[in-house]
């Protein structure tokens, strides 16, 4: 389910942040370079690292102010994965979409002046591949008959200056739009942890029903060049609930809330998706575990584990058992909720969580170590925030 088809559920609900690639199903390891956190209050950036150590939040580098970006458009940041450059989506004062990229300095923080501004009329999205030397942007085109052609737009990333250049029509969706209301668009959601593989969604809502069909489109990783799409999953719900997808490590998770007023209804659905062939791996209702039939959750990089809230500020943490066919409760918990599909809820290598709390109508981001191996998290400190964050290291 895409970000716009989901804002209703804001703290819980696609592709992924776009600074969260795919990880390999191991461990994560030891943070080797510097963990950023990016917190865009309105048009400013706001810098912070994080001790992997203390779990202390320090702020770093100047704030960004993007002086001519707008707030009647949604913002959004992405970063190449070593960090040395971000990517920040917003719109002009006319509401002509824009994209500006900036070099970071060694903490994360992006420096001013923009190395790049580019008007690009249409842009929704953006995703940069695990290599970091392409970016691919979704570009809504004129509507014509309730039709609107949409395209994945591959550009050049120079990975010495940060530049895009060159950009390529590389894939054309009919996004319709019919005449009771409902509304269809595309999203970018994740690349595998090779390259080699691009996900992305087309998802509808209004008109009486929520739909979502998933597809895979294979990557040349020396040419960027993407192939034909495979349809790997599609659901549709004329109820108020629908299916909330995360492709990782690997792994398709299928997070099925039928009826998002009802509980017991849910379901958690593990699916691989290697090789073009999706096969169903663990099935967990209400039987097998009480959180997966009452709430939904988010899969952490490594696809050893789910965080599935089961109340307003209690995450609690489920190890996926592949061997089993079953999602166990592991007895940890987080006091927050994370927010799936709007922000990066983990750190690049997993060892770090970030979760989302209220208090009197005020966000709060908090800080949490994460024990792969063993499941354990360890609180660290809390900012407040009012607009999305998102995560990288930088090395």
């Amino acid at each position: 389910m895409s970000r716009f088809v989901s804002l209703f559920l804001i703290l819980f609900v696609s592709c992924f942040s776009l600074g969260q690639n795919n990880k390999t199903r191991t461990a994560a390891t030891t943070p080797s370079g510097v963990q950023v956190l990016y917190v865009v209050e309105g048009t400013t950036i706001y810098t912070y690292n994080v001790d992997p150590q203390t779990l202390n939040l320090t702020q770093v580098g100047t704030p960004l102010d993007i002086t001519n970006a707008n707030l009647g458009y949604e913002e959004f940041l992405a970063s190449t994965p070593n960090d040395h450059f971000i990517y920040f989506l917003a719109a002009n004062a006319q509401l002509t979409p824009y994209l500006w990229v900036f070099a970071t300095d060694t903490n994360g923080a992006p420096l001013a002046p923009a190395i790049q501004q580019m008007a690009i009329p249409g842009l929704l999205g953006i995703q940069i591949n695990s290599q970091g030397n392409y970016l691919y942007a979704i570009i809504a085109g004129t509507s014509h008959n309730l039709v609107t052609p949409t395209t994945i737009q591959r550009y050049a990333l120079d990975t010495t200056t940060g530049e895009i250049t060159q950009p390529v029509i590389e894939a054309t969706y009919p996004i319709e739009t019919n005449s009771s209301g409902e509304y269809c668009g595309l999203e970018l959601l994740s690349f595998n942890t090779a390259g080699t593989k691009l996900y992305d969604e087309v998802s509808c809502d209004g008109g009486g029903e929520a739909k979502g069909t998933y597809f895979e489109l294979p990557v040349n990783p020396q040419t960027g060049a993407l192939g034909a799409q495979t349809q790997l999953f599609h659901w549709s719900n004329a109820t108020e609930g629908g299916d909330y997808i995360q492709f990782t490590a690997g792994l398709m998770f299928d997070f099925n809330n039928p009826a998002s007023y009802m509980t017991g209804y849910n379901s958690v659905n593990v699916y691989s998706v290697t090789g073009n062939v999706k096969a169903l791996l663990v099935h967990c209702a209400e039987s097998m575990l009480e959180a997966c039939g009452s709430s939904v959750g988010v899969a952490h990089p490594s696809g050893e584990y789910v965080f599935m809230a089961i109340a307003q500020d209690t995450t609690q943490i489920d190890k996926v058992d592949l061997t089993d066919k079953k999602i166990v409760d592991t007895g940890n918990y987080i006091p927050g909720s994370l927010t799936y599909g709007l922000t990066s809820e983990f750190s690049p290598d997993g060892t770090l969580v970030y979760a989302t709390t209220q208090n009197n109508g005020d966000y709060i981001i908090q800080v949490f170590g994460f024990n792969v191996a063993t499941s354990v998290v360890t609180p660290g400190e809390m900012i407040g925030h009012s607009g999305p964050f998102y995560t990288a290291e930088r090395y």
